[in-house]
């Protein structure tokens, strides 16, 4: 299907990225970047109501933080809080 995003690389080295992302918000579940790393991998997992809801998680810990904004966006919520990304 065209235009449509599609992982790509080694599928174990997918699932790795995804474990570690995982790994890193069990360790430090205060860090925005934390939960971004693991909405990333959710995305490429094609699990976008996962991807939305932590990259709702990390706007919650630093509202201020312009990539946990931006983030929330890409993933489909809000489209009109930034404009065009």
């Amino acid at each position: 299907m065209a235009g449509t995003l599609r992982p790509v690389g080694h599928p174990p080295t997918l699932e790795r990225a995804f474990a570690l992302a995982q790994q890193a918000v069990a360790l430090a579940d205060t860090l925005p970047m934390a939960h971004r790393a693991v909405g990333s991998a959710y995305v490429w997992r094609q699990q976008h109501d996962q991807a939305i809801a932590e990259a709702e998680r990390a706007m919650v810990l630093d509202p201020n933080d312009d990539v946990s904004v931006r983030s929330r966006v890409r993933y489909g919520v809000d489209p009109m809080l930034l404009g065009p990304i």
